[in-house]
């Protein structure tokens, strides 16, 4: 999905999978070099992942866009 759609439907993919309830908000459709799309993925995925271990989070918010 990463290739096909852009970073931030693969994340909103990912958070529906979440363990989490996780709410991905994004002011602008992102669309990266495939490398860092992937880099940045690849590092919410374990950012998600690491909610859950060790803070026992039960909810997460991802947001992307302008400052």
């Amino acid at each position: 999905m990463l290739n096909e759609r852009g970073l931030i439907d693969a994340v909103r993919a990912l958070a529906l999978d979440s363990l989490l309830e996780v709410a991905v908000s994004a002011d602008l459709q992102l669309r990266l070099d495939p490398l860092i799309e992937s880099a940045v993925y690849f590092g919410i995925t374990e950012l998600l992942t690491s909610a859950v271990k060790h803070a026992h989070a039960i909810r997460a918010r991802i947001s992307t866009g302008a400052p």
